[in-house]
């Protein structure tokens, strides 16, 4: 800044200066306004609402896959089991 300040030598250059300053103030502004609007809409109840039910969401999917890998595992064997077993329809009663 003190660099630009050395190059003026004329009211002329003291105005393009002084619409450079607020130009760049303008920017910082926006930009820090920008940030304030994205922190605000972190933290609104929308949002919130959203990441709860995606959180759900993953941990149901999370459990029905683990179920569903227990009852494979443990549903085989019992089919096989199930199956050496003779059957009340082919034996004959008297």
């Amino acid at each position: 800044m003190l660099e630009s300040l050395r190059n003026i030598k004329s009211l002329e250059d003291i105005r393009v200066e002084k619409a450079r300053m607020k130009y760049e103030s303008l920017l910082a502004e926006s930009r820090m306004m920008e940030s304030m609007r994205a922190a605000g809409q972190l933290f609104t109840v929308v949002s919130s609402l959203k990441r709860v039910s995606g959180g759900i969401r993953t941990a149901y999917s999370i459990i029905s896959r683990f179920s569903r890998f227990i009852s494979r595992w443990f549903g085989r064997k019992k089919e096989e089991k199930e199956d050496r077993t003779p059957r009340e329809e082919d034996t004959l009663r008297y």
